[in-house]
């Protein structure tokens, strides 16, 4: 066993010079568009590979494209099905590309060339040229980038970053209008990749987010010796509340079974204690839910958590105004009290 496990840390060692040694040879001929800058993501480089470049990966590109608004979008499998650091994968991509220029077709047939280079669970990078076709002008230019993905070794998960490049090949007098509409465009389709990208591999972060933020607002209301607003409190659980129903919204759905039992158990815990609200242990087992099921984008999951967040903001003002009654009723008691006392004293002396 010792000899397997030498083995693997020489193919490791190997794996990664032969990462450092393709990003160097890069660096040679860098694109100097920018898509994305060093995102990180939750996932490892191997997942990422799964979920979005493999063949029928649930989250692939061209999905990505249908949803986007491309036309008749077919892709070819990869050759060789699986890429190695010394045998890049190919495929081809076409479809109709919709225009929305004047003096120009309403679609338009394009292609696009893309070359996968994978080093294990290290790095990949996914080379892409684009080619627009029948579209006066268009036979100027080819679209490249590249799609970089890198084991994040600080934080876990992986860093994506995107480069890209617009090359001439052919001489025009309208360059820079092709190379500032050609920017424009590739930059908003990467922010759209982006987001599909977030909403599907990164909603576990940003739920453990909301779950923190619901829980210091909450955490306030626990202070001992402390006045704190109630309006303030309940700002904070209704902003987090809303920025979690978007997040179930963009969330695909997922896991349901035995969700519902599982967070009967996390109604809110609401006591009365001298004189103060004491929220318990709702945040506490939302977070650690979230942790569990929530890399998975469990819909129904954020709504139940949603609908507490709800309960509680219910709860917090049903308490609040039966204080101020008290505290009303307790007023008019003393009153009273007064009152009668001032009443006697006066018939004593009289």
């Amino acid at each position: 066993s010792v000899s397997v496990i030498g083995q693997e840390a020489d193919t490791d060692i190997d794996i990664r010079e032969s990462w450092d040694s393709f990003c160097s040879e890069k660096k040679g001929n860098k694109f100097n568009g920018l898509g994305l800058e060093s995102i990180p993501l939750p996932v490892s480089v191997d997942d990422f590979y799964k979920q979005v470049l493999d063949d029928n990966a649930d989250h692939s590109i061209d999905k990505f494209m249908r949803d986007i608004g491309e036309l008749e979008v077919v892709s070819t499998s990869w050759q060789p099905s699986v890429p190695t650091p010394t045998a890049p994968a190919n495929r081809g991509i076409k479809y109709i590309h919709p225009i929305n220029a004047p003096m120009a077709p309403p679609t338009a047939a394009a292609r696009k060339e893309q070359r996968l280079h994978k080093f294990g669970n290290v790095g990949l990078c996914l080379e892409t040229s684009t080619f627009v076709e029948n579209v006066p002008m268009a036979d100027c230019f080819v679209v490249r980038d590249r799609l970089w993905v890198n084991e994040n070794s600080e934080d876990g998960g992986c860093i994506v970053s995107i480069t890209f490049q617009i090359d001439f090949i052919k001489g025009t007098m309208f360059r820079r209008i092709i190379e500032n509409t050609t920017r424009g465009e590739y930059q908003k389709y990467w922010t759209q990749f982006w987001d599909m990208i977030k909403s599907n591999l990164g909603s576990s972060v940003e739920l453990d987010e909301v779950a923190i933020e619901l829980e210091e607002a909450t955490l306030l209301l626990e202070a001992e010796g402390q006045e704190v607003p109630l309006s303030s409190v309940l700002g904070r659980i209704r902003s987090s509340s809303r920025r979690l129903s978007v997040v179930a919204r963009r969330a695909s759905i997922r896991n349901i079974n035995g969700t519902a039992e599982k967070m009967e158990n996390s109604m809110v815990l609401v006591v009365m204690g001298k004189g103060k609200v004491v929220v318990l242990e709702l945040f506490t087992i939302v977070k650690q839910h979230v942790k569990e099921h929530f890399a998975e984008k469990d819909v129904l999951g954020c709504f139940l958590i949603l609908m507490l967040g709800m309960f509680n903001i219910m709860a917090l003002r049903q308490i609040s105004a039966m204080n101020r009654s008290i505290a009303t009723l307790t007023k008019q008691i003393n009153e009273a009290i007064l009152t009668n006392m001032g009443s006697g004293e006066n018939c004593a002396m009289k």
